[in-house]
């Protein structure tokens, strides 16, 4: 008898998501489910090749390997000793199952369970549409530059800062689009404008810290912290402003909060896409993160698909209340 479920999943977005030369509508997501010691405990893996290496195919055979090993819910055993390092993402969703069940059967959040002073609420950036021309009045919005000119940008930019209140600020990501003299030249047009960071603005890390030594605008870095082959310098040498971390990219979460702890710097917790239980994850996760910190996340709202059967409610304040009891914290849409 398996000691969880696994379910495959095509989960359809409201809109076409567009990414350079790359465009998709459905996101193939893996569920896992258990309802050992009478709670239904859920996590999920939704394979990210270009950050993780890791394929859909390896990390649903992964799971379904797992699920029929004795002891893999037993929390007494590291999640590596079932599934092993080079499958993050099937790692990040056996543990998420792991807590889940645990902290429904203590009756406390995930969050809370892993650190009683958790955050009992978590703040979200929205992302602007670029084809909109009105833009949210949430404290932090997230603006995609870098693929047309930087002219272009900086007038855009320039144009949207005039826009919006003086509570809100810009995060603008270029996802490595630049080259140095590129981005040093949009960070000088647009140092008086509300920016909280520019994130990825080249591709090669010793360009991006020669910018943050020649600019005012904070530097996130995200592509090559959330890559297994980069990560372990960029994390020893904690050279940049702020850490944008996406969870399922490092697989346990011992070794995510491991990985944070090393650092002393500004950390936001983001998503790819994910489906609703590894979202319901990343937002336990980062109540974790605030314990220290005040910062607001990069984590997609439950709108994101038409058929995704989980949500978490977001408040007037752009924000998600993380539940004292219930482990994840997801509600049926039903």
């Amino acid at each position: 008898m398996a000691s969880f479920d696994v379910y495959e999943r095509e989960l359809k977005l409201h809109d076409t998501f567009n990414r350079g030369s790359h465009s998709f509508e459905l996101r193939k997501s893996i569920s896992l489910h258990s309802a050992t010691q009478n709670v239904h405990a859920y996590g999920e893996s939704c394979p990210m090749p270009s950050y993780a290496g890791e394929t859909y195919e390896a990390s649903l055979e992964q799971l379904q390997r797992a699920s029929e090993m004795t002891e893999v819910l037993d929390p007494q055993h590291p999640v590596e000793d079932f599934i092993a390092d080079e499958f993050p993402c099937a790692q990040f969703a056996l543990d998420t199952l792991r807590h889940d069940i645990q902290a429904q059967l203590q009756e406390k959040s995930i969050a809370r369970l892993i650190n009683s002073e958790a955050a009992a609420f978590v703040n979200i950036q929205l992302t602007h549409d670029d084809q909109s021309q009105q833009i949210s009045d949430c404290p932090r919005v997230k603006y995609k530059v870098g693929s047309l000119s930087v002219e272009d940008d900086i007038q855009r930019i320039t144009y949207l800062c005039q826009h919006i209140n003086n509570k809100t600020q810009l995060r603008l990501d270029a996802n490595g689009h630049w080259s140095k003299e590129q981005a040093l030249q949009f960070c000088d047009s647009v140092k008086e404008l509300p920016i909280d960071y520019i994130e990825d603005p080249c591709l090669k890390p010793e360009d991006m810290l020669d910018i943050k030594e020649h600019s005012s605008i904070p530097i996130a870095i995200d592509q090559l912290l959330n890559q297994s082959g980069t990560r372990t310098d960029i994390i020893k040498n904690d050279s940049f402003d702020i850490y944008i971390f996406k969870p399922m990219c490092f697989g346990s979460f011992d070794k995510l909060l491991a990985a944070m702890q090393k650092l002393n710097k500004r950390i936001i917790i983001s998503d790819f896409f994910n489906g609703s239980i590894a979202r319901c994850a990343a937002r336990q996760l980062a109540a974790i993160v605030d314990t220290k910190q005040n910062e607001w996340h990069g984590l997609s709202g439950d709108e994101l698909f038409v058929n995704d059967y989980h949500r978490m409610d977001l408040n007037d304040e752009y924000a998600y209340t993380i539940p004292e009891k219930g482990g994840l914290g997801c509600l049926n849409n039903d």
